[in-house]
C-alpha cells in the first residue's frame, strides 16, 4: 500500500480537524521520506500504527499536551539507530511548532522504528 493511501486510511479513522490533519499529512511524508531514506521499511500495519501516533502527536503539540515520562529500563533497551533516526523525525515537528518534541514521544517513535528495523531483520533471514 502507498504512503497516500497509508495516510488516507489512518485519516478515517481518526477525528482531527482539517488543519490538523494537513499539518500532520505533511510533516508524516517528510518523516517517511526520512526513514524510507535510513532504509527502514515499515510494513502495512506497523506503518498505521507509527503513522497514528504522528497524527496524534501533532495533536498533542498543537495543544501543549505532554505524554507521561517513558520509564528509564525501557529508555535502556532502545538501540542506537532508531534512536538516532527517531530524533531526526521529532525534529520535523520542533521546527514545526517551535518547541522541543518531549523525549516520549521520541521514545515511543524509537520503538516503532526499532520495531520495523525488527521485523525487516526477521524477513531477511
Amino acid at each position: 500500500m502507498d504512503n497516500q493511501a497509508v495516510l488516507q486510511k489512518v485519516r478515517s479513522q481518526m477525528e482531527l480537524s482539517e488543519a490538523t490533519f494537513a499539518v500532520a499529512e505533511k510533516l508524516s511524508d517528510k518523516a517517511l521520506n526520512l526513514i524510507e531514506g535510513e532504509g527502514i521499511v515499515f510494513e502495512e500495519y506497523s506503518q498505521i500504527g507509527f503513522l497514528s501516533h504522528l497524527f496524534n502527536m501533532t495533536a498533542r503539540m498543537e495543544h501543549s499536551e505532554h505524554l507521561p515520562a517513558i520509564d528509564a529500563d525501557v529508555m535502556e533497551q532502545l538501540e542506537e539507530e532508531p534512536l538516532r533516526v527517531a530524533d531526526g523525525v521529532a525534529d520535523l515537528w520542533s521546527k514545526q511548532f517551535g518547541e522541543r518534541t518531549d523525549d516520549a514521544e521520541r521514545a515511543l517513535i524509537a520503538i516503532h522504528l526499532q520495531t520495523a528495523i525488527s521485523k525487516q531483520n526477521k524477513n531477511k533471514n
